[in-house]
């Protein structure tokens, strides 16, 4: 499937998303609509010290890195997970690819958009 990007879009999101292979990601890769990146917040990260006023410890402190807004039922912000540009390993060698700061809770992430609907009981709910 061929997702079309307008102008105006693509100025967006190379101003959020400094880095070619981020964009990448999200629109060809993952299939994301540039509307969706735009409106959920995605953008990059450069410095350890912005990853640390996320929340990030030291050693999840891996600028580059593309921060994932996680938004709660009620559409409030709730934290933030990274796609570092060099993800760690952890002890067994495993790449961790994407990161949550340490000591935060799990949270059901639910697009902003999406709100009214989690409060209609009709409307059947899917977890993945």
């Amino acid at each position: 499937m061929e997702i079309k990007v307008t102008a105006d879009r693509q100025a967006a999101l190379r101003e959020r998303l400094d880095y070619p292979h981020q964009r990448q990601q999200l629109v060809k890769e993952s299939g994301i609509a540039p509307q969706v990146i735009l409106d959920r917040g995605y953008r990059t990260v450069k410095t350890k010290a912005e990853l640390k006023r996320l929340g990030f410890s030291k050693m999840q402190q891996l600028a580059p890195a593309l921060v994932i807004p996680i938004y709660s039922p009620n559409g409030e912000l709730s934290t933030h997970q990274i796609r570092p540009d060099s993800p760690r390993e952890d002890r067994d060698g495993k790449v961790i690819k994407y990161e949550t700061p340490a000591k935060s809770r799990v949270y059901l992430d639910v697009h902003p958009s999406q709100v009214e609907r989690m409060k209609d009981s009709t409307i059947p709910l899917w977890i993945t």
